[in-house]
């Protein structure tokens, strides 16, 4: 069951995007430098601004995409409070409140996207809580709001993306074991490699946050599925020299190197993630103690595995 569900949230666990081309301008704009200053971890920032989009947008659901992503990013970054848990949920379950107002057959496909977003993120909070029940269901009514997007890609490009993960992850998932791939038997059909080839179709587009959400799950695929160290090497480098503050984009620069067994290159990077980290005031102590704490764990396993 475990496993299973992990499966899902990988792919349900969108960090979120797409802005619906209905309301304010404005609004849109500013939900979208919100997100790139969280890419450059610039979270105080994004605070500010959300702040000031509470004031000027009041109700507008755009508001909690923006904050939740904030809460996820500082959860990710290894920040521990209940506060913080509650904050995210909440703007989650608001989020959510606004949105389901509207018939799903009447939604934009720039409102389904966002739909999925939320509804990923009420998964990941299920799953937290363990929940797992309440985490299928929810899965249940994401996968019929992606059934209705499967085709659509070509008219809306964002759609290549939440069809690259499921084919991805759900292919990947009939390949880990007979009982996933039992458990999928009623799910529509699946390619792992084509998810790849609809991810890269993003890589370059002017959409500055798929452009980028693409690239980091390529990272991950390529390092944690495929084993292709040195492509996900490249693309990491691409969004570390994009987002150079960023630690989780370094992290993997990092981690890559360390898999390829280039360590002088690895202790530069572990030297420069340091800098970057005691750079960024915007950055708490116990963030940069997570990061430093997913090093010194990385550099551990590569040496146990290289003296077994």
């Amino acid at each position: 069951m475990g496993n299973y569900l992990i499966l899902f949230l990988l792919l349900l666990g969108i960090p979120v995007q797409g802005f619906s081309q209905k309301g304010s301008t404005n609004a849109i704009d500013k939900t979208e430098q919100g997100f790139l200053l969280v890419y450059q971890n610039r979270f105080m920032e994004a605070d500010s601004l959300l702040r000031l989009n509470k004031k000027n947008f009041p109700g507008h659901y755009l508001n909690h995409i923006l904050a939740a992503n904030i809460c996820w990013w500082r959860i990710m970054f290894g920040e521990k409070s209940e506060i913080l848990d509650k904050t995210f949920c909440a703007e989650v379950d608001s989020g959510l409140l606004i949105m389901e107002k509207t018939a799903i057959e009447r939604m934009s496909n720039d409102q389904l996207f966002l739909l999925l977003n939320f509804y990923g993120f009420r998964s990941r909070i299920y799953f937290r809580e363990r929940a797992f029940l309440k985490a299928i269901q929810t899965f249940r009514g994401i996968l019929s709001i992606l059934k209705s997007t499967f085709g659509k890609e070509p008219e809306f490009e964002r759609f290549y993306f939440t069809s690259g993960l499921f084919h991805f992850y759900t292919g990947s998932g009939r390949e880990y074991s007979n009982l996933i791939k039992a458990a999928l038997l009623t799910f529509p059909p699946s390619d792992k490699m084509k998810g790849v080839e609809y991810l890269y179709k993003l890589v370059n587009s002017n959409d500055k946050i798929m452009k980028n959400e693409s690239r980091y799950f390529l990272v991950k695929m390529s390092l944690d599925n495929l084993e292709n160290f040195k492509e996900s090497l490249r693309l990491a480098i691409s969004l570390a020299k994009e987002y150079p503050t960023n630690a989780l984009y370094q992290y993997y620069v990092f981690k890559n190197l360390v898999k390829l067994d280039r360590m002088e290159e690895a202790r530069k990077e572990m030297a420069h993630l340091d800098f970057i980290m005691a750079e960024n005031t915007q950055l708490k102590p116990e963030h940069r103690r997570f990061w430093k704490g997913k090093v010194q764990e990385t550099l551990k396993r590569h040496y146990e595995v290289s003296t077994d």
